[in-house]
């Protein structure tokens, strides 16, 4: 019964009970958007400071974040310590895609052009990862760490697109090796979606050419898992999840034990539904609410909660014309409200607050700013105007 699932745990930043800001944003004016006020006690005027390569990472507990690319694509990548809101670091990066990760001690991207994987640490020293580069004239490459960043898997597909390489190593490089190949139809795209903090199993999607259709909050077709010890794959229970040609939102948790997926409002009884992989059951289900009668809606971003509950986003109306609702659901007692009222502005989840109910996201498409809601007031406010990428306590070295 849903009561007696262990919960599953989003990996929260470890220190904080909520991130450092950047600082707050000045209050909201007529227009209803808060504007932040960027005076942080150590401005950087002259632009990032070069970092020689193998320098030691500073000790500390610091909050990082990305800002969005310039016109020349170049983003930058901060951390500000926790306890004194000052700049501790911050270095000017070109990403491949945009984005960076943050797991464990490092913040991990893709190189502009090249997409060789990179990880910075808290000194802002880059160091390139030779074990993970992609193989000459792959078509496409992907690398993602476990949430703990003690595993790093990456994928890589071949020239013509029809047979892909999973491959796994621990965050030093040490025991690389591939762990699957496989084939691919023509036009299929496959996808990492997780990796567990145990390094044990990899979760992966897979879609067909022919799935297209464009849904609010995007999301993934086939979901599988790879059993990295004896090498079985197998899809996931009730995959694909969304159709014959719809992909919808979903996640795993970090230990691999549950999947929720958002099914698209096609789908007949269109629900949020959480699934044990242990048992292959579906523990709880949550139906959209507060949705205006007769209107075009969809569900997306599912997001468990520290303590195994979830929550996800509604989005309802008039194509280019949206609303938005932040949704909780209680998979121990059924129990499903509307946290906040989101208005025009798509959020997605990016973590949690060490408090367990103070909600990171960001909005979206491309906003590359930081907000915080509490799900249990629904209180919400900006906190920043980059992303928030995580926390990290980066401890002395041993003498």
């Amino acid at each position: 019964t849903p009561t007696e699932v262990p919960p599953p745990t989003e990996e929260p930043p470890p220190v904080t009970a909520s991130p450092t800001p950047l600082p707050s944003p000045t209050p909201a004016g007529e227009g209803g958007e808060a504007t932040p006020a960027f005076d942080t006690p150590t401005p950087i005027v002259q632009g990032p400071t070069p970092v020689p390569p193998g320098s030691e990472p500073i000790a500390g507990s610091f909050d990082v974040y990305l800002s969005g690319p310039d016109e020349g694509g170049t983003q930058r990548l901060r951390w500000m310590n926790i306890f004194t809101r000052q700049t501790a670091t911050e270095i000017a990066i070109r990403t491949d895609d945009g984005y960076a990760i943050r797991a464990g001690q490092y913040v991990y991207f893709l190189e502009a052009g090249s997409r060789r994987p990179l990880r910075v640490n808290t000194a802002g020293a880059v160091e390139p990862l030779p074990f993970a580069d992609p193989p000459a004239g792959a078509s496409f490459y992907q690398l993602l760490p476990s949430a703990t960043g003690d595993y790093l898997a990456w994928l890589s597909v071949d020239g013509e697109g029809t047979s892909y390489t999973i491959s796994l190593a621990y965050r030093d490089g040490s025991d690389a090796r591939a762990v699957a190949t496989g084939v691919l139809a023509s036009g299929e795209a496959i996808e990492l979606v997780r990796v567990t903090n145990d390094g044990r199993k990899i979760f992966y999607d897979r879609r067909p050419p022919e799935v297209n259709t464009e849904t609010l909050f995007g999301g993934y077709y086939d979901l599988h898992v790879l059993d990295v010890e004896s090498g079985v794959e197998a899809r996931l229970p009730g995959e694909p999840a969304c159709g014959l040609s719809r992909v919808c939102g979903g996640r795993v948790s970090p230990d691999g034990a549950f999947v929720v997926r958002a099914r698209p409002p096609t789908t007949r009884g269109a629900e949020v539904v959480v699934t044990s992989l242990v048992s292959g059951a579906a523990v709880a289900r949550f139906y959209p609410e507060d949705i205006p009668s007769g209107v075009a809606y969809d569900i997306g971003y599912p997001f468990f909660t520290p303590g195994g509950e979830v929550v996800f986003v509604e989005g309802f109306g008039p194509p280019g014309l949206e609303s938005y609702l932040l949704v909780f659901g209680s998979v121990s007692t059924g129990e499903q409200r509307v946290v906040a009222d989101l208005g025009a502005d798509r959020h997605r989840p990016l973590g949690w607050a060490s408090d367990g109910v103070t909600l990171l996201t960001t909005r979206e498409p491309g906003w590359y700013d930081t907000w915080q809601i509490d799900i249990l007031s629904g209180e919400m406010r900006q906190i920043a105007a980059m992303l928030f990428l995580g926390s990290i306590q980066e401890p002395p070295p041993t003498p």
